[in-house]
C-alpha cells in the first residue's frame, strides 16, 4: 500500500510540474540558444511571468560571451497578464507563434522596422492594444496575429510590407479605416472579417486577388477602393452582414472576375474609369449593381485651419493624406471634421489621416484657448465646427449660454443664445472667425 501511494505521488508531481527550456537569464529576461548557433539568442519564457515594461536588448552577454538577440520564441510571453509595455531591440526580426497571445494588458509595443516574420496568433487577444505597425520588411505571416484585438484602432503599414496574413485582423471591432499600400501583394482569407466598425477600406495596386471572406460581416463598411491591380474577387469577400456598402471605386479599367456570392448586397454605386463604364455595366454579376458611374479624374482637398485660412490642393484619386496639426502657442485642438463628419477621435496624437480620396474633400480644424472652460459644462462637451456651406455649428452648449461670433479684429458679428442642443449660425462669407461660448474661446475657418 505504501508503494502504491508513493508511485501515485510521483506521478502527480510529474504531471503538474511545468518545464521551461531556457539556457540563461539576464536582467529578468530568459534566453534560449538555438541549435548550431554560436552568437544568436532568442527571448523565451521562464519560471517568472513577465510584467510591467520589458526592454529587450539588441545584444546580451552571458559567461563572457555576447549574443545577438534576434527573435522572440513562440509562446514566450503568452498570457502574461501583467505585461504592459514591450520595447523591442533593434535586432529582433522574428516574433514567434503565440508570442504575446492573450497579454490582455499590453498597451504599447515599439514596432521596429526589421521584423520580417510573424509566426501566427502572435498578439491574438491583446485586448488593450490600440495601435500596430507592420514592418517594411514583413514578408511572412502565420496568420491571425491580431485576431480579437478589440481595442485596436490604428494599423500603420510601412511601405514595403508584402503580406497580410489569413485572419490577421479578424474581430478587431474598434478598427474604422484600413489603407493597404501598393507594396502588399497578398491578403489572406478572413483578414478583416467581423471588423464590425470598419467604415472604409482601400486596397493598393499590388494585390491581384482578394481572397475569400476578407470583409465578411463588416456590418458598417460603406466605402471601398480597389487598386488597379485587382483581377478577381473571391467567395463571400464582402459577404454575410456586409450590406451597408454605398461606394465601390475600382481603379482597374479591366473588369475583375467576380463570383456570384462575392457581395451580399448590390445596392452600392460602382465608380470606375470613364472608358470602362460600359464594360462594367454589361459584365456578368457586375451589372446587378444599382449604378455604375465614372469617377472624377481630378479631386481637390481643401484644408481649413484657423491660423492659415483655407488651402485647396489637387489630390490623387485613391490616396490618403496625413496632416500633423500644430496649434499656435496658447491654443489646443478642439475638433476636426472631414466633409462635415466629426473625426476628432481618429486623431493619433496631433496627426490625422484623411480617408482615401474619391471625391472632393474638406478638412476643417477648430482650436480653443488652452485652459478655457464653460460654466456648467466641460469645454470638451461643447463641439464647435463649421460645415461646407459656410455655417458655424455649436453642439451641446448649455441652454441659455451666450454665443458670440467675432472677426479676427474683434468686431462682433453675431450673437445668440444656445438652445441646449444644436445651434446653427449662418455666416454670409467664408473667413476666419472667433467664437465665444460662455468662457470658451474657439477659432475656426469657414
Amino acid at each position: 500500500m505504501k508503494k502504491i501511494i508513493l508511485l501515485a505521488l510521483v506521478a502527480f508531481v510529474t504531471i503538474s510540474a511545468k518545464a521551461y527550456y531556457y539556457h540563461f537569464e539576464s536582467n529578468g529576461i530568459y534566453y534560449y540558444i538555438p541549435d548550431n548557433s554560436n552568437n544568436v539568442a532568442w527571448v523565451t519564457s521562464g519560471e517568472v511571468k513577465y510584467s510591467g515594461t520589458v526592454t529587450i536588448p539588441a545584444t546580451v552577454t552571458n559567461d563572457g560571451k555576447t549574443y545577438i538577440v534576434t527573435a522572440i520564441e513562440g509562446n514566450g510571453f503568452e498570457a502574461c497578464e501583467g505585461l504592459k509595455e514591450v520595447i523591442l531591440g533593434e535586432n529582433i526580426d522574428v516574433i514567434g507563434g503565440r508570442a504575446f497571445k492573450n497579454c490582455t494588458n499590453l498597451t504599447s509595443v515599439n514596432w521596429n522596422d526589421n521584423i520580417k516574420e510573424l509566426g501566427g496568433e502572435a498578439f491574438q487577444g491583446c485586448t488593450s492594444l490600440t495601435e500596430v505597425t507592420l514592418s517594411a520588411n514583413l514578408r511572412k505571416s502565420g496568420g491571425y496575429n491580431f485576431r480579437d484585438c478589440t481595442n485596436l484602432k490604428t494599423i500603420k503599414f510601412h511601405d514595403g510590407v508584402t503580406v497580410v496574413g489569413d485572419g490577421e485582423f479578424c474581430g478587431c471591432t474598434a478598427l474604422k479605416a484600413v489603407d493597404i499600400p501598393n507594396s502588399v501583394l497578398t491578403i489572406g482569407g478572413n483578414a478583416f472579417q467581423r471588423c464590425s466598425n470598419l467604415v472604409s477600406a482601400k486596397i493598393g495596386d499590388g494585390v491581384q486577388e482578394i481572397s475569400y471572406h476578407v470583409f465578411t460581416d463588416c456590418s458598417r463598411l460603406e466605402k471601398v477602393i480597389l487598386g488597379a491591380g485587382i483581377t478577381s474577387i473571391g467567395m463571400r469577400t464582402f459577404g454575410g452582414d456586409c450590406k451597408q456598402l454605398k461606394s465601390i471605386t475600382i481603379l482597374n479599367p479591366q473588369v475583375p472576375s467576380l463570383v456570384d456570392d462575392g457581395f451580399s448586397s448590390y445596392d452600392a454605386t460602382i465608380y470606375v474609369p470613364s472608358q470602362s463604364v460600359d464594360a462594367y455595366r454589361n459584365a456578368d454579376i457586375w451589372k446587378q449593381f444599382s449604378a455604375v458611374k465614372a469617377y472624377e479624374d481630378q479631386v481637390y482637398l481643401t484644408v481649413r485651419q484657423a491660423t492659415q485660412g483655407a488651402v485647396k490642393m489637387l489630390a490623387n484619386v485613391g490616396e490618403r493624406y496625413s496632416y500633423d496639426i500644430l496649434p499656435e502657442s496658447g491654443w489646443v485642438i478642439h475638433s476636426v471634421t472631414f466633409n462635415n463628419e466629426d473625426v476628432t477621435d481618429q486623431l493619433v496624437g496631433n496627426n490625422y489621416i484623411t480617408p482615401a480620396m474619391t471625391s472632393n474633400g474638406v478638412l476643417s480644424i477648430v482650436f480653443v484657448e488652452d485652459g478655457s472652460g464653460i460654466r456648467g459644462a466641460r469645454a470638451s462637451d461643447v463641439r464647435v465646427s463649421g460645415d461646407n456651406n459656410g455655417n458655424i455649428i455649436i453642439n451641446e452648449a448649455p441652454y441659455g449660454e451666450v454665443i458670440s461670433v467675432y472677426s479676427t479684429n474683434g468686431t462682433l458679428l453675431k450673437q445668440m443664445t444656445a438652445d441646449g442642443g444644436r445651434t446653427t449660425i449662418y455666416m454670409n462669407t467664408h473667413g476666419i472667425y472667433i467664437v465665444k461660448v460662455g468662457d470658451m474661446t474657439a477659432k475656426l475657418s469657414l
